[in-house]
Parts: C-alpha cells; structure tokens; sequence
C-alpha cells in the first residue's frame, strides 16, 4: 500500500473519530496498540492483536444491548469490503459477558469483518475507551 493511500486511511479514521456522537479512544499516530487477546465467539484459539502490528487497523468495540452498535455494523461492513484489499483490517471486539447474546446479535445484524470477543472487558480499558 503506497504512502498516500495509507495517509487517506488513516485520515479517513481519524476523521471518523471526532464525527459528532461517537466515542473514541485517544490513540496517537504511531503509538503501539495495547496487547490484547481476543477469542472467537463462541471459542477457539486466541487471537493477539498484535499480530496486526504494521496494518492499518479500525476497531470497534460494541455490545449486543448496545443501539448505536447495531447501526454503525453497516458502515463497518462497507468500510471492510472498499479497503480490505487495500490493506484495512476491520475488527468487532464483541464485550457481552455471554457468547449466545452477541451470536443473537450478529443474526440480527451479520458482519462481514473480523468479530472477536473480551468477555473479561480489559481491552478496551487498555484502549482507553471510556463509552460504548
């Protein structure tokens, strides 16, 4: 991915982050992410993620009570399927504490990106996110 697709992305996702209504962590350009590990609902091997280190990554942390969530899962999908090939990994870090009320959700509202769960809720405190 050339320099200047990478700023647009990154301009695009900063850009996202200051739209009215919506939460964000404060993360500066180059900071290194927090060192998370994420499960599959459901189950499965752990993902770090740090494995996506050097790729421009958006996560959204949501919840299967949580409204604005719902709302923002098409965007995300549009966001994966325009820039996935251009090297934008999208992740859903799902926080229910049960697997089957997330699952309900992703019925309701199917994601096209990378869904991961942290049951134990760490992540995003590592992310300093301070609202849904």
């Amino acid at each position: 991915m050339s320099m200047n697709n990478r700023h647009s992305i990154l301009s695009i996702l900063l850009l996202l982050c200051y739209l009215p209504g919506l939460q964000s962590a404060e993360i500066k350009p180059g900071t290194k992410s927090p060192n998370c590990t994420l499960t599959p609902i459901g189950g499965g091997a752990g993902k770090d993620i740090q494995q996506y280190l050097g790729k421009v990554v958006y996560v959204d942390f949501w919840a299967s009570w949580c409204g604005p969530c719902a709302q923002s899962f098409p965007f995300m999908n549009k966001l994966h399927k325009d820039l996935h090939a251009k090297g934008l990994e999208v992740l859903g870090v799902n926080l229910d504490e049960e697997p089957q009320e997330a699952l309900g959700f992703l019925t309701r509202t199917p994601a096209q990106f990378t869904i991961l769960a942290d049951a134990s809720g760490q992540c995003p405190q590592d992310f300093g996110v301070k609202a849904m």
